[in-house]
């Protein structure tokens, strides 16, 4: 190997570990704001119907409706921003919006724990795009090809040490506004990596040729992202006129109609076993010793699935593939989710609804989203691109918000909550069938493909 190209080759190497620490940052910041977004929001003043859980619920689905917004609305930003000044406005208002919740929270102001959980999903999404946008601009398709694996395992990493850094810092009497100034912070720090990246880059490649491959990169961008509505209304039209399509999609609601809904009931469990604990507790402050119940449970939580989906993923993902196919693959969480939420709905005990959700949550993050990405192989170009999109933002965000209206009416009727737990075992049954159609669409798309290779 000549020098030069050993000198580029290190250049490669540091700024994929730089990108990987990155991700990291973002994961591990993310995973401490998620725990504080769930006992600020749960510790609400009672008295009124939309409160702790249920407000919860409301912001789920609120959250929802704006992603559908958000996708659009970047993508006019990016049109008429350079994409270095992008980056650093959007995190020095994710750095000032942190700020501000970490006051409120100081002050416990009303309702801003809702506005929280609200923010947090857009902050999620956002960040994570901005990410890989980033990652995108500065390495050629061979490069990251090689590179993004590794750069991807910095997300794992950084959720599994963030759900665990948490409740240690928690436990050591870091109070939650200050755990989100300690994620503004790391914020900071990933912003300054960004740049670091950028300027590696620029002196492997020259100073002006990677001005011109961001620019003309920001301009491909922009093309790009300039149909992005009506891309998404092709995608709607595309996944309505097929039948394979519409089952996916059916398949996807449910899935977070029966998931969503099972983070509710988890959300009660954890509120009524704190005012359990309060009323053993003797003279405490009610809402600093419930606040720090529902950290301590949700840092334990969070943890506990990544470890599920860590495991999952590399020791049972890809010999259940192997060994059963797509079948195997899509049949696993409803089978598991039947039978959980038939206890559930015996005996909706936290310990109980704890490990029925770890034991879902990290069969979806691994087996099921390794699942998704295998259905559209046997489509189209057009239907990989455009349908798949509509399918993971509008269509799961769908079923956000029909398990709001599910814990809204459950709610209003003054229904027990074991009658969400039947609903969600009734809703296991129908997607236990789309997935079989899921499965008969996918063989028969499959063998289609195959038929036309064999006719060439």
């Amino acid at each position: 190997m000549n020098p030069s190209a050993f000198r580029q080759r290190r250049r490669d190497l540091l700024a994929c570990a730089l990108l990987a620490t990155n991700l990291f940052l973002i994961l591990f910041s993310y995973y401490l704001l998620k725990t504080v977004r769930e006992s600020w929001i749960l510790v609400a003043p009672e008295g009124v119907f939309f409160t702790g859980p249920k407000l919860k619920s409301l912001a789920t689905a609120l959250q929802a409706l704006l992603l559908l917004a958000l996708v659009p609305f970047y993508a006019r930003l990016s049109q008429r921003i350079e994409p270095r000044k992008l980056l650093l406005r959007f995190t020095g208002y994710f750095v000032l919006c942190m700020l501000g919740f970490a006051l409120a929270l100081g002050l416990s102001l009303p309702y801003f724990g809702f506005a929280f959980y609200v923010w947090l999903g857009t902050f999620n999404v956002a960040i994570i795009a901005q990410f890989w946008s980033f990652a995108t601009s500065v390495f050629s398709r061979d490069e990251a090809m090689k590179l993004f694996p590794t750069i991807g395992f910095g997300a794992t990493a950084g959720g599994f040490v963030g759900a665990k850094a948490a409740g240690l810092l928690f436990s050591f009497g870091l109070s939650l506004p200050a755990i989100i100034v300690l994620a503004a912070a790391i914020l900071i720090l990933h912003c300054g990596i960004y740049l670091w990246v950028g300027r590696l880059r620029r002196s492997a490649r020259g100073e002006t040729t990677g001005k011109e491959d961001a620019l003309s990169g920001h301009a491909r961008a922009g093309s790009r992202l300039e149909g992005e509505e009506g891309r998404a209304i092709d995608g709607i039209r595309l996944v309505l006129r097929d039948a394979y399509l519409r089952w996916i999609v059916a398949l996807i609601v449910l899935l977070s109609v029966v998931n969503t809904t099972g983070e509710y009931l988890l959300s009660e469990a954890v509120v009524l076993e704190a005012k359990r604990a309060l009323a053993l507790a003797g003279e405490v402050d009610p809402r600093a010793f419930t606040a720090a119940f529902i950290h301590d449970f949700y840092s334990d939580f969070y943890l506990a699935v990544n470890i599920a989906a860590i495991v999952l993923q590399v020791f049972v993902v890809g010999r259940l593939i192997r060994m059963g196919g797509i079948r195997a693959a899509l049949f696993i969480l409803p089978i598991l989710s039947f039978f959980a939420y038939g206890l559930v709905a015996s005996s909706a005990s936290l310990l109980l609804i704890k490990w029925v959700k770890i034991i879902e949550n990290g069969s979806d993050y691994s087996v099921m989203n390794t699942a998704r990405a295998l259905l559209f192989l046997p489509t189209s170009e057009e239907e990989k691109w455009r349908a798949r999109q509509v399918v993971d933002t509008i269509f799961v965000r769908f079923g956000d918000m029909l398990s709001f209206v599910l814990v809204a009416l459950v709610g209003l009727l003054n229904l027990p909550l074991s009658v969400l737990a039947l609903l969600n075992l009734a809703l296991v049954l129908v997607w236990a069938f789309a997935a079989l159609q899921v499965n008969r669409g996918f063989e028969l798309r499959s063998a289609g493909g195959l038929a036309q290779l064999a006719s060439r």
